[in-house]
């Protein structure tokens, strides 16, 4: 008898034991599957799971209203990153510098919803800011003239006179034309109670002779600034008219009169010589130089056509409209260790991150928002051409609107943004660059402004893609600097106090990526090494760190590593005893086949041996028999294993778990067995039953054909 003969003899029988033996495998199977899974968590757990810690800054607010800092309490220095390298805990460390884009195709979002909502008026009118400013042409149909404030102002360096006082004035302009506003803001509207009648209340602050106002009503003029479309000036001149404050150079210069011209002057160096005052509490502002003219307000008649042809206009405008298709752009070696993307508060949507080669090689790639890219049509593999600018931060640039990191935190408006003067040294001279887009993110609160915030207009590209120059590292110290205040008596008083290059270390500027599980250990350590000393005297003492950061706010963050890692062993030894009843049931199916199944074969042997065949034929007969229907069945229980290894353990999961077990199952997912390893089971178990059949058939066929049949 051969071996198909045998299987088809009695086809129900042998569909049995195929069941019994596929049952088998797929026993043996899960358990192997399980228990790999578990024990694959933890380094599929460390992959997915990455802890940071980001810089925060404590600030103290004083009775007047004014804030408070310590430097030392928030700046980190090329000395700190060594020191920081250098700590078990840490695993990368990656600071995110910041410079500007511009991309002809591109128009960048305004925020309208959380700007209209006075409590956040304040953050998204700082995110709004390089794509408010305006110029408008229309003819005025208000005036009113205030008087000169408090501030004084030396004008000896243009030959002025040295105690110059500014005058205020207010104007209520009808629009015809406008140039470079961003087009979602509101000013024209046909409801007829709405404030966006076509009218704006300008503000001009400017050196003169109070009695000779700048405006004349029914004139026709050109202003520009930076508009406001909720603020308007109280009652007195058009109570529903939006605002354009035509203030730059950070609210403290005035307007020169010029030509019959009103004009500011873009300067780099604004110089205080303060005279202090007790009784009138005043003081004086040096003006120190006037470097590029811009025009402020002055007569047109002429079209907005006509406007973009002037030399100086037509340059403004030619900045106002560019800046709106302007973006900041962050440089980064870490993308994934933001704290937006980790916490989920930003996802990416549609393709991927950065490799690691590309930003060891600095590839022209970007990732930038879904919403922005869309509305221009493009997508994952379409490339851009952008050029990209030196985008100025802090007023020691030039720039009033760029607030450094630590002047955002005080203003609580974190969010890097190029700010009102985006092109503050004039157009981009760079060559165009091809950028391919790599990733789209979406922000779940786009305007949200916290410490790790952004807005929806950053573009992410790989550090050394970036502009050179662009702001960010670490702060500089520079030394020492001397200051003399000179009171109203006559006596001075000289101090000095250390020069800071502030870098940007903060919030969203940098994070440090700690080993996980290590947060309360890197805390530790850092207040370990850290030296504080007291300052005061009698009745007073301060403590004040004198060297070390553990003097600064940190908030870590490790995607609820913590919370998870206790539950691993707990998960691990679970699978393991569940696997282990596993397979032994699949062993006691296994030996079941061999004696029930491959047992009831002795009398046929028997018979076999009494007609004249060999022991040889016999073992044969019996073995590959018996291999045939064990390797069906067990071909057929490891392809049915992997589905039923993950609901098994979805399952084991829930009932051991104490905490949230959507994590688990998604490590099940990555610390699941590969087929291949369903496949080196499978082959396993099958060597293990030809060696187990192959003994039984030896033993068995060894017998005399008396013995073999009872007899």
């Amino acid at each position: 008898m051969d071996t198909r003969k045998r299987i088809l003899r009695r086809p129900v029988t042998t569909a049995v034991w195929l069941v019994v033996i596929m049952l088998a495998s797929l026993i043996l199977g899960t358990a192997a599957s399980i228990y790999a899974s578990a024990r694959g968590v933890p380094d599929a757990l460390d992959k997915r799971m990455t802890t940071i810690a980001v810089q925060t800054l404590e600030v103290e607010r004083s009775e007047d209203g004014t804030y408070s800092v310590n430097p030392n309490d928030w700046l980190v220095f090329d000395e700190d990153v060594e020191y920081l390298k250098t700590l078990p805990q840490v695993k990368d460390i990656d600071f995110r510098y910041f410079s500007g884009a511009y991309i002809e195709g591109l128009t960048a979002k305004i925020g309208l919803v959380d700007f209209f909502d006075t409590k956040q008026h304040v953050n998204v009118a700082y995110a709004n800011d390089s794509y408010r400013n305006a110029i408008f042409i229309g003819t005025v149909e208000k005036v009113l003239t205030l008087s000169d404030s408090n501030g004084r102002y030396d004008l000896s360096a243009f030959g002025g006179e040295t105690d110059v006082g500014d005058v205020t004035q207010y104007a209520v302009l009808n629009v015809e034309s406008v140039i470079g506003l961003h087009p979602d803001f509101p000013l024209f509207s046909s409801d007829p109670n709405s404030q966006y009648q076509g009218k704006v209340a300008v503000m001009i602050s400017a050196f003169g002779d109070k009695s000779k106002p700048f405006f004349v009503k029914g004139a026709r003029y050109a202003v520009q600034g930076w508009y406001d479309p909720i603020v308007s000036v109280p009652g007195k001149l058009h109570g529903l008219a939006p605002f354009l404050p035509s203030v730059t150079l950070s609210g403290i210069t005035p307007c020169f009169s010029e030509n019959g011209a009103l004009v500011h002057y873009r300067t780099t160096e604004i110089g205080m010589d303060v005279v202090m005052d007790p009784e009138q509490e005043s003081f004086a502002i040096k003006v120190l130089s006037r470097d590029r003219r811009v025009p402020a307000a002055s007569e047109w008649n002429g079209t907005a056509e006509e406007l973009r042809s002037d030399p100086e206009w037509g340059q403004l405008a030619k900045e106002y409209e560019a800046a709106l298709h302007s973006f900041p752009v962050l440089g980064t070696n870490n993308l994934e260790s933001m704290y937006s993307f980790l916490k989920n508060e930003t996802a990416i949507t549609e393709g991927r991150t950065f490799t690691q080669e590309e930003y060891e090689t600095g590839a022209k790639v970007l990732v930038m928002d879904e919403g922005i890219a869309k509305a221009a049509g493009l997508s994952i593999g379409d490339t851009v051409s952008l050029q990209q600018f030196i985008a100025a931060v802090g007023e020691e640039e030039g720039n009033d609107s760029i607030r450094t990191d630590l002047y955002r935190v005080l203003d609580q408006a974190n969010n890097p943004v190029l700010g009102t003067d985006v092109f503050y040294h004039g157009m981009p001279d760079g060559e165009p660059e091809a950028f391919t887009i790599v990733g789209l993110y979406r922000i779940e609160n786009e305007w949200k402004d916290a410490i790790c915030s952004f807005t929806p207009n950053t573009i992410f590209m790989p550090r050394k893609a970036q502009i050179e120059g662009a702001f960010g590292g670490p702060s500089k110290n520079l030394g020492m600097t001397e200051h003399t205040v000179t009171f109203s008596n006559g006596d001075t008083f000289t101090f000095e106090e250390p020069i800071y290059e502030t870098g940007a270390e903060i919030g969203i500027f940098m994070s440090i990526v700690l080993k996980n599980g290590e947060s309360d250990s890197f805390l530790a350590r850092m207040k370990e090494d850290t030296e504080y000393q007291d300052i005061g005297g009698e009745g007073f003492v301060l403590t004040a760190t004198k060297s070390g950061l553990g003097g600064h706010k940190w908030m870590c963050y490790d995607q609820g590593y913590d919370a998870i890692k206790d539950n691993i062993g707990a998960v691990i030894a679970s699978a393991g005893k569940l696997a282990a009843l596993m397979a032994a049931g699949a062993a006691l199916l296994f030996l079941m086949y061999l004696l029930l199944y491959q047992g009831t074969e002795r009398k046929t042997l028997g018979i076999m041996r009494s007609l004249g065949a060999t022991k040889r034929q016999t073992r044969r007969y019996l073995f590959t028999s018996g291999l045939a229907l064990a390797s069906a069945g067990i071909v057929l229980g490891a392809v049915l294993s992997g589905v039923l290894s993950k609901m098994i353990s979805a399952k084991l999961y829930d009932v051991t778990l104490t905490q949230e077990t959507e994590v688990f199952r998604e490590m099940l997912t990555e610390s699941s067995v590969p087929l291949w390893v369903y496949a080196a089971i499978a082959a396993a178990a099958i060597a293990i039953a030809a060696l187990a059949l192959l003994l039984q058939a030896v033993l068995i066929a060894g017998k005399s054909p008396r013995k073999l049949m009872g007899k």
